[in-house]
């Protein structure tokens, strides 16, 4: 079955991607890692991102469904292997356990694992491998944790426990929602619009830090804090979460599009010098002095396939 532009498109930032960034862990064999930067600065696993990594492996389940779709089966199954490996190198990469300290980066692995099984389950794999199912219960325990009466409620950012904030109790609460959990998935929403959502302007601050007893709200307004909290309503889905969602998205066109085009900075890729698609970091065009960072080169993948997907 023939793609279309889009599939294309995305296909192209997977190459770009997996040719500029991707790597073996001290150069051994089946793992798979993603350098941090491009050109490379010393070898794959030098500098370590989890959550990057995390959306690394999120972009790899993107391609595996999109070959799905195009009927392209020996296509999904490499990348559903290509997500083992990358699964089990982070576990390795991260001392051999898959908990850090920060909940936020759990919370993106756990939602990139949890895709990678339905990856594997649309294959016709029933039983997801043993290490698949220990990330999903070990990570999930971890979060859990994290979801406390401290502040009337949400995700602490880490295990210091003196943050909650958007980008914990976001992913958080998506995860908890795609495992069914919605009661406890709407009382952290609940709590991210009692006590972050900004009334005048419509957009969600940034978090409220714990530290001797008082209370701070951290007033910082992030686009990424915006769509973290979409992804939760729109994967709720009843009336009142689909209504705060397009009262979100009103906001963010007022507050944090630029140009006639409405765009929040996402920009056509341009070839590079060395072969590949890259990604501008802003919407100027500058490449930061010539090097990539593995995070934003990312960000264009997943976009595209998102594209892609909705055709």
């Amino acid at each position: 079955m023939a793609g279309s532009d889009l599939d294309a498109r995305a296909a192209e930032a997977e190459a770009s991607v997996t040719a500029l960034f991707a790597g073996r862990l001290l150069g051994m064999p089946s793992t798979h890692l993603a350098r941090v930067e491009y050109p490379p600065r010393g070898r794959a696993d030098a500098h370590w991102n989890y959550w990057w990594q995390a959306h690394y492996l999120d972009c790899v389940v993107d391609a595996g469904l999109r070959a799905l779709r195009l009927g392209d089966t020996a296509g999904a199954e490499q990348r559903a292997h290509r997500g083992d490996r990358l699964l089990a190198t982070i576990r390795l990469r991260n001392l051999g356990r898959f908990p850090n300290a920060f909940y936020d980066d759990m919370a993106w692995l756990v939602l990139a694992a949890g895709r990678l099984r339905l990856l594997h389950e649309a294959l016709g794999r029933t039983r997801p491998q043993r290490r698949l199912r220990v990330s999903e219960r070990v990570l999930t325990a971890q979060l859990r944790s994290a979801v406390t009466d401290d502040l009337g409620g949400g995700a602490f950012w880490n295990v210091h426990r003196d943050f909650k904030n958007v980008p914990a109790s976001g992913p958080v609460a998506l995860h908890l929602a795609r495992m069914g959990d919605v009661e406890a998935s709407r009382s952290i929403v609940d709590w991210l619009y009692a006590r972050l959502l900004d009334p005048r302007s419509g957009l969600f601050l940034d978090g409220v830090r714990l530290a001797g007893g008082n209370e701070t709200v951290v007033p910082d307004v992030y686009t990424y804090n915006q769509g973290t909290v979409l992804g939760v309503l729109v994967t709720l889905g009843d009336v009142a979460s689909r209504e705060r969602a397009a009262a979100l998205v009103a906001a963010v066109d007022r507050g944090l599009t630029i140009g006639d085009e409405r765009v929040l900075g996402f920009w056509a890729g341009r070839p590079g010098p060395t072969g590949g698609t890259r990604f501008p970091i802003d919407a100027t065009g500058s490449l930061a002095d010539g090097r990539l960072e593995l995070s934003t080169q990312l960000q264009a993948w997943m976009t595209l396939e998102a594209a892609a997907a909705l055709g």
